[in-house]
């Protein structure tokens, strides 16, 4: 799942993390990817950051039906500024998570979090049709 977004990190991050909440989806993790690779490499990217989210009953439903799915869980959500006024959303597609384990009855819940991911980055400002140089 991808969203290019015309709109400063900044106000992409705060967006999302409002859209994510009205989702039902929990952040449970935040890494500032810049930072870290500035603090522990003396590299530096550009801003980004990881949000580990997880809707807590689904996420406890798929534990308790396969405890692997521990290797997946929180589901990252990628934020990264592209240019001054374009930043990338990004996150894995969910349905790995029963690839990867082999259990089918995980699918309701990997369908009902893709859902609620779905429409979290739906809820970000379309793009105006203009090239992005992303």
């Amino acid at each position: 799942m991808r969203s290019v977004v015309r709109q400063p990190y900044a106000a992409v991050v705060d967006r999302l993390r409002a859209a994510l909440e009205t989702e039902g989806l929990v952040i449970v993790t935040t890494t500032d990817l810049a930072a870290a690779f500035n603090r522990e490499f003396g590299m530096d990217i550009p801003p980004q950051i990881a949000l580990g989210v997880c809707t807590p009953q689904l996420a406890h439903e798929a534990l308790q039906a396969d405890p692997s799915v521990g290797l997946l869980v929180p589901c990252s959500v990628v934020v990264r500024a592209a240019a001054a006024d374009i930043t990338v959303v990004e996150a894995p597609t969910l349905s790995m998570i029963v690839a990867i384990t082999g259990n089918r009855t995980l699918e309701p819940v990997v369908a009902d979090t893709t859902a609620r991911l779905r429409a979290a980055f739906e809820s970000l400002p379309p793009d105006d049709g203009r090239p992005l140089p992303v």
